[in-house]
Parts: C-alpha cells; sequence; structure tokens
C-alpha cells in the first residue's frame, strides 16, 4: 500500500508538471554558455578559498558543469565522479557507491574523500560520511574536485580528495525549470526548481523525487548459498537557498532508500521472500548560514554556521535472532525485523579573514570548531521507531565529541609567471584528545598564457569517526576503545607534479604525477586471543578497528578535452597507480591499476546531440580470510545519450546505459569472506523531458 500510495503521488505530479507546461510553456532566449576559453580554463574557488583560473590553481583539479551532467545521462553523482581521472566507485554488501580516490583503501563508508556544500563540509556525527546525493541534480551548478589532499583549508576527511558542491545562484538560474524522467526497472523520476532575485535578495529553490523498483541480481553468500538480492534505489531531496547582500542562508533535506545485502552477507539473514537482502534508510537535514564582509580592499572576513541532523537505519532481516542473540543469550521472540540505526547532529562554526599585504600577496586565516553528538551507533531496535535492543556503543549514549582547528595560509606571485602558496593547520581532535600540524606548499610556473607547470606538496588527516571508536556490534566488530586503545588520526602525505597545456585555443591537455604516502591506516583487524577471551560477547572470528600499519600509492592521471568545432567536442583521461601495503609487504588488495574514461558531442544541426562514452576499470586482485587468491575481471561500459532540442525551453534525452550489457562485479574487501558481490544492472533505457521557464 506504501509503494502504491507513492507511485500515485509521483505520475500525479508528472501530470500536473506537464499540465503546467502546456498552458505556461514561451519561447525564452538561449542559456548563456560558457565561452570556449572559460570551458578550458575554467574559474574554480576551492583550491584556496578564493577565485582563480584552474591552471593557476595551487592544487590538481577538475570541474563537472551542469551541463555535463545533463550529457552524460548519469543517475546520480557517485556515478558522475566515476569519469573523474583517479576516481573509482564501487558497491559494498552493506552501502552502495562507495567512491575512493587514487587507490585510497576503502571502507564501508564515504569519509576517506570530503563532501563541501558550497564550501562548507557536509559529513553526519556518527559514522562522519556523506551522502553524495545530498543534493538534487537540478541544483548544482558545477562541482569542483581536488584530487589529493586538502586538509590545511577543510580539516578532517579531505584526505584523498574534496568534492565541493557549488550550488545555482537565483541570478543565474532564473525563472523555472523541471523534468520528468522514465525507464528501466519502472523509474518514475520528478524534479523541479526554481530561482529568482528581488533588490538585493536573490533565491533559488530545486526539489527531486526518485523512485524505482530496482534489479534483481543472483548470487552467493558468504557460505556459498546461491540467492537472489533486490538493488533498489530510491532519492527524494529539497535544496532552497536565499541571498540577501552579503548573508546566504541554504538549507536541505533527503531521504534515500537502497536494498542491500544488509548488515551479514548471509542469505538466511535476509527477509526472508523472493528478495533477501536487506534495507536501508538516510535521512539528513542540513542548515548552512554565510556571512561576507568587506571592511576595505585589503580586508575582509567570513563567517559561517553550520548545522547537520542525520539518521541511518538499516534492516537486518533477522539476522541477529540467528547469530546476534546467541552469543548474548537473549531470546529475541519478535517476528518482525529488526534495524540497526546510527545517528546524531553536528554543529560546526568558522571564522575567517583574508588580508591583501600588496597586489601580488594574500594572507587567509581562520578558525573552526565542532561538536557533534552522537544518538545512535549501530544500536539495535526491534522497529524503525520500537524498542531498544542492544546498545551499540561502548561509550554511553548519547555522547559528545569537539574538535578545534586553525589554519593560515599565504599565496600570490613572484614576478608575472610565478605563483606559490604556504599554509599550515592546527587541529585538535576530541576522540583521539591530541592535536596535529599539517602543512601544505606549492609552486605554479605560468610559462604563458598557454602553458603551466605545477609542483605541489601537501599532507591530510582523517580523524577516527566514533563508530572505529566506539562501536560495539557483539560477536561480530568492536571499536578500539572496547581494549582500551586508541587510534590516531590516518595521516597522508603527497608529491605531485603536473603540466597543463592549451593547443590553438581548442585543446587542453593536463598530465601528472603523484607519490602518495598514507600512515597510520585504520581498518578492521582480527582480534587476538587476550582481546577475544577478555570482552563480553567477542569471539575468535570477532573484528577491531585499529591502526592497520602503511601504504605508498605511485600514478600517473592524463587527460585531454577537445572543442575542434562548434558541432564536435570529446575527452579522455587515463590513470595508471600501484601500491604496496607495508602491513602485508604485498600489492594492495583490490586496486585497479588502469582506469579510463573517454566521449564526445556530435551536433547534427541545432536540435540532435549524439553523446556516446565509455567506462573503464582494470582487473583487480587479492587475497580473501581463508588465503584463497581472488580476482575480479575488468569492467567496461558503454553508454549513450541522445539529446533532442524541440524548443527554446524544451529538450527531451533518451539514454541507454551498459549497452552491451555487461555483467560485472566488485570485490567484497572489508570482510573479505566471499569473492564478489554483483555489480550495477544490466542495459538500461531511460527517457527525460527537461523544461526551462523564465
Amino acid at each position: 500500500m506504501k509503494r502504491q500510495t507513492k507511485s500515485v503521488a509521483y505520475w500525479t505530479l508528472l501530470i500536473v508538471l506537464f499540465s503546467w507546461v502546456a498552458v505556461f510553456a514561451q519561447e525564452t532566449e538561449t542559456l548563456m554558455e560558457l565561452s570556449l576559453e572559460d570551458i578550458l580554463d575554467m574559474t574554480v574557488v576551492t583550491a584556496g578559498k578564493k577565485s582563480q583560473s584552474i591552471s593557476e590553481a595551487p592544487a590538481i583539479m577538475s570541474v563537472i558543469t551542469s551541463d555535463e551532467i545533463d550529457k552524460l545521462g548519469v543517475q546520480g553523482i557517485p556515478e558522475l565522479l566515476s569519469y573523474v581521472p583517479g576516481f573509482t566507485t564501487m558497491d559494498t554488501y552493506w552501502k552502495r557507491a562507495i567512491v575512493t580516490a587514487r587507490g585510497v583503501k576503502m571502507t564501508l563508508y564515504n569519509d576517506k574523500i570530503l563532501m563541501l556544500i558550497d564550501g562548507i563540509p557536509a559529513y553526519d556525527a556518527a559514522a562522519m560520511e556523506h551522502f553524495l546525493d545530498t543534493v538534487p541534480l537540478s541544483a548544482i551548478d558545477r562541482i569542483e574536485i581536488i584530487r589529493g589532499p586538502g586538509s590545511t583549508l577543510y580539516g578532517t576527511n579531505a584526505f584523498s580528495a574534496v568534492i565541493n558542491i557549488i550550488t545555482k545562484s537565483g541570478e543565474g538560474a532564473k525563472g523555472m525549470r523541471g523534468f520528468v524522467k522514465a525507464g528501466s526497472f519502472s523509474t518514475r523520476e520528478v524534479g523541479v526548481s526554481y530561482g529568482g532575485q528581488q533588490g538585493d535578495c536573490e533565491y533559488f529553490f530545486a526539489g527531486q523525487m526518485k523512485d524505482n523498483d530496482g534489479y534483481d541480481k543472483e548470487t552467493n553468500d558468504e557460505a556459498g548459498i546461491p540467492g537472489v538480492i533486490n538493488f533498489e534505489s530510491d532519492i527524494h531531496s529539497l535544496f532552497g537557498k536565499i541571498r540577501y547582500k552579503s548573508l546566504t542562508v541554504s538549507t536541505g533535506y533527503s531521504m534515500q532508500r537502497f536494498g542491500k545485502f544488509g548488515p551479514i552477507p548471509r542469505y538466511y539473514s535476509g527477509n526472508r521472500g523472493h528478495r533477501d537482502g536487506g534495507k536501508a534508510d538516510h535521512e539528513k537535514f542540513y542548515v548552512n548560514g554565510v556571512l561576507t564582509k568587506k571592511y576595505s580592499d585589503k580586508f575582509s572576513t567570513k563567517f559561517s554556521l553550520h548545522y547537520d541532523y542525520a539518521d541511518k537505519q538499516t534492516d537486518t532481516g533477522e539476522f541477529g535472532y540467528i547469530v546476534y542473540y546467541q552469543v548474548l543469550g537473549v531470546i529475541d521472540t519478535t517476528v518482525s525485523t529488526d534495524y540497526y540505526r546510527f545517528g546524531g547532529k553536528l554543529i560546526q562554526g568558522e571564522v575567517q579573514g583574508e588580508y591583501s599585504v600588496n597586489e601580488n600577496t594574500s594572507i587567509l586565516a581562520g578558525f573552526t570548531a565542532e561538536r557533534r553528538t552522537v544518538n545512535n551507533l549501530a544500536d539495535l531496535y526491534s522497529d524503525i521507531d520500537g524498542d531498544l535492543l542492544i546498545d551499540g556503543s561502548t561509550k554511553k549514549m548519547p555522547f559528545n565529541v569537539s574538535d578545534f582547528g586553525g589554519y593560515i595560509q599565504l599565496d600570490g606571485k613572484l614576478g608575472k609567471k610565478l605563483g606559490f602558496v604556504a599554509g599550515l593547520r592546527f587541529s585538535y581532535l576530541g576522540i583521539s584528545e591530541k592535536s596535529y600540524l599539517t602543512p601544505r606548499g606549492g609552486l605554479v610556473y605560468n610559462m604563458n598564457s598557454n602553458t603551466s607547470v605545477k609542483f605541489l606538496y601537501g599532507e591530510a588527516f582523517r580523524g577516527a569517526g566514533p563508530q572505529e571508536q566506539y562501536y560495539k556490534v557483539p560477536a561480530i566488530i568492536y571499536g578500539s576503545d572496547a581494549t582500551g586503545i586508541g587510534l590516531e588520526p590516518e595521516r597522508i602525505r603527497t608529491i605531485e607534479v603536473a603540466l597543463d597545456q592549451k593547443f590553438a585555443d581548442k585543446y587542453k591537455f593536463r598530465i601528472n604525477a603523484f607519490l602518495t604516502n598514507i600512515f597510520d591506516l585504520i581498518g578492521r583487524d582480527a582480534m587476538t586471543p587476550s582481546e577475544y577471551g577478555s570482552i563480553i560477547g567477542a569471539t575468535p572470528t570477532t573484528k577491531i578497528y585499529r591502526n592497520l600499519g602503511d601504504q605508498a600509492v605511485k600514478g600517473v592521471e592524463a587527460e585531454i578535452k577537445g572543442y575542434p568545432s562548434d558541432k564536435f567536442n570529446f575527452f579522455l583521461n587515463m590513470t595508471y597507480k600501484s601500491g604496496t601495503d607495508d602491513a602485508s609487504d604485498t600489492d594492495i588488495m583490490y586496486m585497479s591499476n588502469l582506469t579510463a574514461n573517454g566521449g564526445f558531442s556530435l551536433a547534427f544541426g541545432n536540435k540532435c546531440h549524439l553523446i556516446p562514452n565509455f567506462q573503464y576499470v582494470g582487473k583487480r586482485k587479492g587475497t580473501l580470510n581463508n588465503g584463497t587468491e581472488n580476482s575480479v575481471d575488468a569492467i567496461l561500459l558503454a553508454n549513450l545519450v541522445i539529446k533532442f532540442k524541440v524548443s527554446q525551453n524544451m529538450d527531451f534525452y533518451l539514454t541507454g546505459l551498459n549497452l552491451l550489457n555487461k555483467e560485472y562485479f566488485y570485490p567484497e574487501q572489508v570482510r573479505k569472506n566471499m569473492a564478489t558481490i554483483p555489480g550495477g544492472p544490466g542495459r538500461s533505457i531511460f527517457f527525460k523531458a527537461d523544461f526551462r521557464l523564465q
């Protein structure tokens, strides 16, 4: 009944939108397009917290515009990021769309890459991870991506990369825009956005609802038992932003529901129907406020305040009775499915000042403070809002964690061609109760208007999350607090050399080499006999979080974009990397050495665009817990988008994904008790109608 009600609501809204277009549609001027010069060397703000071109920015950067989002035909931000050099998107048995950069070892959580929304961190209080699809695609103006460390300016989690989602403004997105979409797996999706300006007040609002029935995948669980999982994915998201003079307030809400194995990849722990596995519901709400003040041509300030609330609930599929309660000697006689729950709230403030020493040199300094309140940490409930069965933390909840930090950065130019940056951050992390310094430095030499060379050095850190320090899931996993051990933060050090070259004002080529060393990597490890013998509810197979050791990764990233004519453009990128794990003295498990992406856009007249693209992820090798060597075949996906312009304010898109109908898999590299988990669906087709009114 619930699904039926949702479907009725979706299609009702769809009909209303189409009716609205039919009555009020009118011809408008074509949206302003970026010049070719702007496309080849875009202006960015993430690298130095100020506006500068990519060729001048002291970081290895990529930018994805809203137009490119449409042309790639992606279903969400995780899929979009997989086109970025050095990035890989994978599923785990419990989570979907975990994004990694440059081969840095992944976990169950999206916590080694920092996601920003308009420059403000967007992780939650309990797991310290981000929801990539928090912001509706229709609200995104562009996404700026730093490959490499970013902690000097942005603090924890800006570890292997930084993703800054920059939203549209009321002035830049005037009028109404909407879309309706339908396709494979009974997908139905609608979205609408509206922006405008009245005097000194700008406003922009966007909403998006996506629902589908999912796709079925056959696979074997940890015990080798075959079964079927339904991979469902529903996303509802809202975003709003108001700017009055120098004050900007934005807010957002998202609800994501997806189907996976569940907390343990075993079919007897499923829903015991035709489709096994668990369901997860992730809910997030946030408010950001930013006040800027310019006192003179030399001095300005910025004050920001951020509030975040997150509640994540995962259907255990009754595995609790079979594994959980037997170990604890507890009998649960309920028939209903139990639920894991993570959640909490976070409040963060930042004060920043910038002083221009002269026309070539400026000083940026700031102070941040953050307080996280953890309400649920792997707590087990009898229902979504039912009774608490097991407290999932070694620390009494709710509990608070406070972090503080300060940074200073000097950047400028030595003459007309040589730019420089030097920065240092001081951080105090409440969980480890220790202080840390994080430096960065770089030189950018612009030989001429077509050529620039970058020499960069950066360090970053990721403080342990509450789940890694205080987790308590008897018989399965504990945080290090269970044995009285404190976790050191993960640290990373990267050296980069990059070349940007523009040819004939139509082509941009970039190549960069990086060498990364990772220290005190946090991950799951087996308990020693003394550890599991002294902890109630622990067994010889119980895992614990600890600092596992060091890793080293080196690689090369190359990309080219070309715009030979106003009818044809293309892109191609490639990443080759290799790495070693010092703890095991072996290659890093399940890291693909080679990844590549490419595609082009070909216009036929002024009405039709043909946009094919491909994605390749090389073979991945590893070892299971029982010592068996395991390998996962390479992935090659071919996709196609056909765009047809009906009028100045109406576009149609026909998108085909995985056109070769390839079956592919991901390595299961967290528990490592089974070889693979299913990858994405086979061939799928989607139709989208996009309209604009001003």
